[in-house]
């Protein structure tokens, strides 16, 4: 593995970064990662695996070929919880975190109805709709740091 590409494992979800200019290209790490998960006794499920080709937002839409057989060329992945568009925009996970906290005011509406007390109503707002939405307030600070 080349010193520049980055090799990330959390669980059972294997991520790899490789630049656009390395002196060891996607196919060859992807192979790395192959013999691995042989050596360690783990499997790569190909149906699951997915490319994506980070890019500054164009107006021309650039046509793409996946850099592996058998996998498949992405607009966006979901990580750990965040969606990532090629552009690195996260307005689909805006969007998706907007339907999420509509749901769960929903059931907050529903245990009012229930008799729960300002207090009770509180906790629960602030574990299922507050806690969310910080984490929202972290990514846009990183999202501005990287912008400049």
């Amino acid at each position: 593995m080349a010193i520049i590409n980055i090799f990330s494992k959390y669980a059972d979800d294997i991520s790899l970064i490789v630049p656009q200019y390395c002196d060891v290209d996607l196919a060859r790490e992807f192979h790395n990662i192959q013999h691995w998960s042989v050596c360690n006794k783990t499997t790569i499920n190909l149906s699951k695996t997915m490319e994506i080709v980070f890019r500054r937002p164009r107006p021309l839409r650039y046509n793409f070929v996946s850099s592996i057989n058998g996998v498949g060329l992405v607009d966006y992945v979901k990580s750990l919880g965040i969606i990532l568009r090629q552009s690195l925009s996260f307005d689909l996970y805006v969007t998706e975190l907007l339907k999420q906290c509509s749901k769960r005011i929903y059931l907050l509406w529903l245990l009012r109805g229930q008799g729960l007390s300002i207090d009770q109503m509180n906790t629960v707002f602030v574990g299922l709709i507050v806690s969310r939405l910080l984490c929202v307030t972290c990514l846009g600070c990183v999202s501005i740091c990287w912008s400049g």
